[in-house]
């Protein structure tokens, strides 16, 4: 009774201090990079008018993805002022299709006014996909993903350019460069430090955290070379069964570039999967991977031209995505839902659906019942992240305070849980960047460069 009483009043004083924390969120109305500011759970459909009033009288928004995607119709706003995108700010509502619930909102809205400003003719050297007007709100808004080279004054405003080699350069109202963002898995694939911008790291690790949990070890190479990458595939000692990439494609969907000279192809892909079953799940994160996926595609050879107890994923066209460091979260969404129990086909489509600005530049081919995890019961509870940021101010107090011990609950049971060992399937090969991982039970002797 002691215990149960402390943990209440544990819960009690999280829930004064969340609720304090919150408000001052609602009072600032700024967004935080990789923070929901508004999510509301199916339990608060009865403030549904007043959901859908605010976003009514929410001025300066711009409809940028109305669309169904998967069991749910999504609607996605940006926050735009006189032709100048607000970084972070955004809307995001999804509504039940046979029910026209509310399943779903997300608010982040910065309360800033745009001064009378004088921006250069947009006149940029180079061939670049688009260029638009933007402002950072202040320095939080930059993240880990955008650099700029001095010291800046916030709200920021600025130019963004997205050059067709994949760099996003920034500059300042004069057209002068300031700063760059992390560079996006491009047409035209060029070299950085082996074949990719550095901070794909995030992308790469995020999908090493997951792979951890549905297979028994991880390698990691730094800057495969081609006879890595094939023993890996093709080895019946490596036992393969998951493939992740992120890398330059030059603009075809039959490579990636594997170290800092040399395409990985599909017609090696075919000799390496020749006598092997098709890949469970290959993860492409390539620019043009999955535009085309017929014979002599990378998404076809690690299918062998299946469709069932295979799947592919990858990106179309990613570097013209305005938003596209928005496909880590994405990505990190669906490997939550996979985690979850989902079939690999409802965790993309929830995950394109939370995302909507990714949905348009990602593709899935393959098996709409396959998963990654076959058992329920094995399910781990690392991916039940209750995301308590209720900054709606109709919600009850009462009700950030369950949820508060609905999370101690839920992290109780992860150490639990994970204080236990579990091994599901052996094998995964992944590649970024800045290195190419491996699963296995018994790590094998790397083969010769």
């Amino acid at each position: 009774m002691k215990r149960i009483l402390s943990l209440g009043i544990t819960a009690l004083l999280i829930g004064l201090i969340l609720t304090k924390s919150i408000s001052a969120i609602v009072l600032k109305s700024k967004p935080q990079l990789n923070k929901q500011s508004l999510q509301t759970p199916i339990l608060n459909i009865k403030i549904k008018k007043e959901i859908l009033n605010e976003i009514k009288t929410t001025k300066d928004k711009i409809l940028i993805v109305d669309k169904v995607i998967g069991d749910r119709s999504v609607k996605y706003w940006e926050h735009v002022i006189d032709n100048i995108f607000v970084i972070n700010d955004s809307m995001l509502l999804h509504i039940d299709l046979e029910y026209r619930r509310v399943l779903h909102y997300k608010r982040s809205w910065s309360n800033i006014e745009v001064i009378t400003l004088r921006f250069g003719d947009g006149k940029f050297e180079g061939e670049y996909y688009w260029k638009r007007k933007v402002v950072f709100p202040d320095e939080d808004d930059c993240g880990i993903f955008y650099t700029f080279n001095d010291k800046q004054e916030y709200p920021l405003f600025c130019w963004e350019v997205r050059y067709v080699d994949g760099n996003t350069l920034f500059y300042d109202l004069n057209e002068t460069p300031i700063g760059y963002g992390v560079t996006a898995p491009s047409e035209r694939g060029f070299v950085l430090q082996g074949y990719g911008d550095l901070k794909w790291r995030y992308w790469r690790e995020n999908a090493q955290d997951w792979y951890n949990r549905w297979f028994d070890a991880i390698n990691s190479i730094k800057c495969p070379s081609i006879n890595q990458i094939s023993y890996f595939i093709k080895n019946e000692t490596t036992n393969t069964k998951a493939f992740y990439v992120i890398a330059h494609s030059g603009g075809e969907s039959s490579r990636f570039l594997a170290d800092q000279n040399t395409y990985y192809t599909a017609n090696q892909l075919h000799y390496d999967m020749e006598n092997r079953s098709p890949m469970k799940l290959a993860f492409l994160c390539c620019c043009e991977a999955m535009n085309n996926t017929g014979p002599e595609t990378l998404s076809y050879e690690f299918r062998k031209g299946e469709l069932n107890g295979t799947v592919t994923i990858g990106y179309v066209g990613m570097g013209h995505c305005p938003d596209w460091i928005q496909s880590l979260y994405w990505q990190d969404y669906l490997f939550q839902k996979i985690d979850e129990g989902y079939t690999i086909k409802k965790a993309f489509d929830r995950a394109c659906a939370q995302y909507p600005i990714i949905a348009d530049y990602v593709r899935f081919i393959g098996d709409f019942n396959l998963k990654i995890k076959d058992d329920i019961s094995r399910v781990s509870n690392y991916s039940n992240n209750y995301n308590i940021k209720l900054n709606f101010q109709s919600c009850l107090a009462f009700q950030k305070i369950a949820l508060i011990i609905a999370l101690i609950a839920s992290i109780s049971r992860f150490v639990a849980i994970n204080s236990e060992s579990s091994s599901f399937e052996k094998n995964i090969i992944a590649i970024s960047s800045c290195g190419i991982i491996v699963t296995k039970s018994n790590a094998p002797t790397y083969p010769p460069l």
